[in-house]
């Protein structure tokens, strides 16, 4: 009778990628060990939803008062339990309302904004249940 057992260990979040070691007994009772890279969807990460691109982009700078925004995950998201916040140079915050482009693509309108810092807090549910969050800090000026 064979053995198998499989190891998956996580080595680069941000890409999505995983290692996997399995360690496998041949009939005789030798035992070998195979190693192979996994990628995409067969990481355990893969379904996490990770914000990939966003307008406006991280730290930049954009003329207003009235903007679009549009942000670009790398898996399907679920638009009724997301979640955009526009959080104003004097800390107070506006919920924006989402309207769904893609699978993978949330985008809305914010209007009129004043000078100053600026940021976007958003919330997404991914596929595997997971709930992500983040920010993108950005200026009007």
């Amino acid at each position: 009778m064979k053995k198998k057992s499989i190891i998956a260990v996580p080595l680069a979040f941000v890409f999505l990628a995983a290692t996997s070691i399995s360690a496998q007994r041949s009939q005789k009772g030798e035992g070998t060990l195979q190693y192979s890279e996994r990628k995409g969807r067969e990481s355990a990460f893969a379904a996490h939803a990770l914000l990939i691109e966003s307008t406006p982009s991280s730290n930049s700078s954009v003329g207003g008062p009235d903007i679009e925004i549009r942000l670009r995950f790398n898996s399907r998201i679920d638009e009724a339990r997301s979640r955009l916040t526009l959080v104003f140079p004097d800390h107070t915050t506006r919920r924006l309302e989402i309207h769904k482009q893609t699978a993978d693509t949330l985008t809305s309108r914010a209007t009129g904004l004043k000078r100053g810092a600026h940021s976007l807090q958003w919330q997404v549910l991914a596929p595997d249940g997971h709930l992500t969050r983040g920010e993108v800090p950005f200026a009007v000026g």
